[in-house]
Order: structure tokens, then sequence, then C-alpha cells
């Protein structure tokens, strides 16, 4: 992909909940660079379905995605999230 962006996926079960998801082909940021705490901010620029932040939240402490509700998948078959790190925080004054 371009502008830096990298593809990655998870797969949850219907019915199951699976807490903090394992970001495939890596794990999260913070793992990645091994830290404990997570210092770039981090969120979701958006999603599909529309309903997704139902289902999904970011740590902004550890940068850990988590499903926090259980998927049906007779209702929703797939959840496209796009997930920005910022790795440069500007302050303007």
């Amino acid at each position: 992909m371009s502008s830096g962006c990298e593809a990655r996926w998870s797969i949850v079960s219907s019915g199951v909940l699976h807490g903090i998801l394992n970001i495939s082909p890596e794990e999260d940021p913070s793992r990645r660079h091994g830290h404990d705490q997570f210092t770039h901010p981090i969120f979701f620029v958006s999603g599909t379905p529309a309903s997704y932040d139902q289902y999904f939240r970011i740590d902004k402490d550890t940068g850990a995605v988590h499903q926090i509700k259980p998927v049906d998948t007779s209702t929703t078959k797939k959840f496209s999230l796009i997930i920005k790190i910022l790795k440069e925080a500007f302050s303007l004054q």
C-alpha cells in the first residue's frame, strides 16, 4: 500500500469475544517496538459497517485493538477498520 500504510488483519469468530486482537502480519505497534507504554497517538479513521465502534476500541496507552462485543456473522460478515498511528505529533502554539 502507498503512503506508508500496511495491510493487517485479524479474524474473529461469530458469538465469541476475543478481547485483545492479534493483528497480523505483525502484532500491535507497542509490542513490535518492545514498549509497555504506547507513546504515539492512535485512533480509528473510519470503518465499515458504521457500527464498528460498538465492537472494537483502541487502548490509547498500549495501542492494542480490543474486541468489546461478540460479532454476529449472520448480520455482518466483515469489518473493515482504518487505524492511524501518528509517529510524530506536532504542537501548534
